[in-house]
């Protein structure tokens, strides 16, 4: 059940930051903290998604150079 629970948290997260990106497409904070909630939930090719769009933005961001070299295993 907590595991649920848990997962259900992160679904709305995820629509959260998912609204919080169509509103401000430029945010690198917004695109790594998608990506880390799709990375918690096992959904790697989302992840890989939301870190590369952060470095659109932001090419130097340590945060998602970091996650994306993480994700490459």
């Amino acid at each position: 059940m907590a595991l649920n629970r848990r997962g259900n948290r992160a679904n709305s997260i995820i629509d959260d930051l998912t609204e919080a990106v169509e509103l401000s497409s430029d945010n690198v904070k917004v695109f790594c903290l998608l990506g880390k909630c799709y990375e918690m939930k096992k959904m790697k090719s989302e992840a890989k998604a939301a870190f590369k769009e952060a470095l659109k933005t932001e090419p130097s961001s340590y945060v998602a150079l970091a996650a994306l070299h993480r994700l490459r295993r």
